[in-house]
């Protein structure tokens, strides 16, 4: 789980240790951790990259995957990152804010990785 998203020790409750490695990832699958995996190293919010021009036309009827457009969000949100979140950084959230016309909130939290914030004992 730490090595996917940030560890860190002191905001762990242990107690549900078994909850969070039977529940972590849960729902979800290869699919789309690859989907993960293009988005963070191509830099760009798309849909899944099917690997070929054929594929992508087959599901998208284009080339190459749509873009997501947060320019179009029409509801107000709110972003929470922690200063040991890896995936979600303090870079990437100041890329991605100015996008988002509904913006209402940002949260930073210095001592939290990413799933602190469902695991995590403090706030």
């Amino acid at each position: 789980m730490g090595s996917m998203g940030g560890y860190s020790p002191e905001q762990l409750n242990k107690s549900r240790l078994d909850v969070y490695v039977k529940l972590n990832l849960a729902g979800t699958s290869v699919k789309v951790l690859i989907h993960y995996n293009q988005v963070g190293r191509s830099g760009i919010l798309q849909a899944y990259d099917w690997g070929s021009p054929s594929l992508n036309m087959q599901h998208y009827n284009q080339t190459t995957p749509p873009v997501y457009n947060v320019e179009d969000m029409k509801v107000p949100t709110a972003m929470f990152t922690g200063l040991k979140d890896f995936l979600s950084d303090p870079e990437d959230v100041e890329i991605l804010k100015p996008k988002i016309h509904n913006f209402t909130y940002l949260k930073t939290i210095p001592d939290f990785s990413h799933f602190d914030f469902y695991t995590g004992i403090k706030y």
